[in-house]
């Protein structure tokens, strides 16, 4: 069945969220955890997936947020009632703020009992959110379902140009910051979003995903 988000943890583990449900996968062991223990509210539907530096996992849901700690997991409340649709992209920013993304409020900041929503602008274009990702300096990035990277630095958006829908993005060990979407692979450097070119050794310019390995490939 198609794999709908991808990520992996610190201890070295792999959870995949796929139309069966959610699974954990170490070494040669895949543990599923399928869809009842989010409850029959939220939909049959995970559609992202984000694990913190202390092995927690965000899960983004139909119409919910879960996380996962250790051999606990459950759904989580939000203050004042807050209602998500489609959690399309989470992320976890260096103070412990969790940016979601979702259908009904676009991008949204939660920290502690605290909520705020960036509302669309010239650097903000779209509520339409399929990937973030948190850099080591900090940086909160986020890829458009209609092409373009936003970077959340110091206050501030910055838009970089991506021609086309951003599926994924990755932080590498050395910082940099990898885009994958219906344009192929992309690279930040030099202030730019640089895409590289296909070969025969890697012919596909659609990707969804992307994950690095203990060589440092993505």
């Amino acid at each position: 069945d198609q794999r709908l988000a991808i990520t992996a943890c610190s201890d070295g583990s792999l959870w995949a969220c796929s139309e069966q449900g959610l699974q954990r996968i170490f070494g040669s062991q895949v543990e599923t955890l399928g869809f009842d223990w989010i409850g029959p509210e939220w939909g049959n539907g995970i559609y992202s997936l984000a694990a913190s530096a202390a092995g927690d996992v965000w899960v983004g849901a139909l119409n919910g947020l879960g996380h996962i700690k250790g051999n606990t997991h459950g759904p989580v409340t939000i203050a004042g009632g807050m209602e998500l649709r489609n959690v399309t992209a989470i992320t976890q920013d260096h103070e412990g703020g969790l940016w979601l993304c979702d259908q009904l409020h676009g991008v949204v900041r939660l920290w502690h009992d605290k909520i705020r929503v960036f509302p669309p602008g010239p650097q903000l274009p779209s509520q339409v959110v399929n990937a973030a990702v948190t850099d080591p300096q900090g940086n909160v990035w986020l890829g458009f379902q209609d092409g373009g990277i936003s970077r959340y630095r110091d206050g501030v958006f910055q838009l970089y140009n991506v021609p086309q829908s951003v599926l994924a993005l990755h932080c590498d060990r050395n910082g940099s910051i990898w885009a994958a979407g219906l344009g192929g692979l992309s690279r930040f450097e030099n202030d730019r979003f640089e895409t590289l070119e296909t070969t025969s050794h890697f012919p596909d310019s659609e990707l969804s995903g992307l994950v690095e390995d203990d060589l440092a490939a993505a």
